[in-house]
Formats: structure tokens, sequence, C-alpha cells
């Protein structure tokens, strides 16, 4: 698992490599960082299935899913969201675990197709004594 962090000050496509540093996509085991940097507000577009461990996302930041799934498979990690998720119509984005949505947006535009947020447990509750 590594952090892989979004280069500050452009947008572009989730999936260019030479938007990451490192030039390296995070995968479903990765935790991507998006943040905007000092130059101001960005934008980093999604239209394929993509799958991280978790997401941050800074103030400025939208992540737009035009399409496909997004999946979030621990939430924001140790810290939160302050951008914006947009999920455009017929896409969905699903996340598990904690997801700390401090001043950050999450908009669901359902215009004209399904559109989904699914909230998924993240693992097995267990209450009371054995």
């Amino acid at each position: 698992m590594a952090v892989i962090h979004w280069k500050h000050g452009i947008s572009g496509d989730f999936n260019d490599p030479a938007d990451w540093r490192g030039k390296v996509v995070p995968g479903a085991t990765d935790d991507a960082h998006i943040d905007a940097g000092a130059s101001g507000p960005i934008t980093v577009s999604v239209s394929t299935d993509e799958s991280v461990n978790s997401l941050q996302t800074g103030r400025g930041v939208t992540l737009d899913i035009l399409s496909g799934n997004f999946i979030d498979a621990s939430g924001t990690g140790g810290a939160n969201n302050a951008g914006t998720i947009a999920i455009g119509a017929g896409a969905s984005f699903t996340l598990a675990g904690v997801f700390r949505n401090r001043s950050g947006v999450i908009a669901l535009d359902a215009a004209r197709t399904r559109t989904s947020l699914i909230v998924a447990q993240a693992g097995p509750s267990s209450t009371g004594a054995a």
C-alpha cells in the first residue's frame, strides 16, 4: 500500500500517470491524495471503473466521476474530504470505511440516468458479550 499524491495545481485525467507524483496511478491498495495546492481550483476527471484504498480531496478540488464506478474501500483514511466529489449521470461512487466530509461536497447528478452513491458496511460489527 502506498500514498500517491496528485501533482499540485493541474487539472487532468485520473488515469494519466503523468498527473500523479512518481507517475503512478493509484490502485485498489493505494491511498489517493488529491489537493489543489496554491494555484487554485482543479478538476480531476474519471471515466472508467476505479478502485482505491482511501481517498482524500483538498479544498478547491473537484473529483468529477463522469462514468463507471469509483470504489473507495476505506473512506478518507485519517483525513477529511474538503473538495467536491461530483457523481455524473449514470456513474456511481461506492464507499466503505469512515468517510469524513468536513467541508466537502458530494453531488449527485441524476437528471437523465441512474446515479448512485453506495455506502457499504466496512466490516462485521459485534455487540454484546460472548
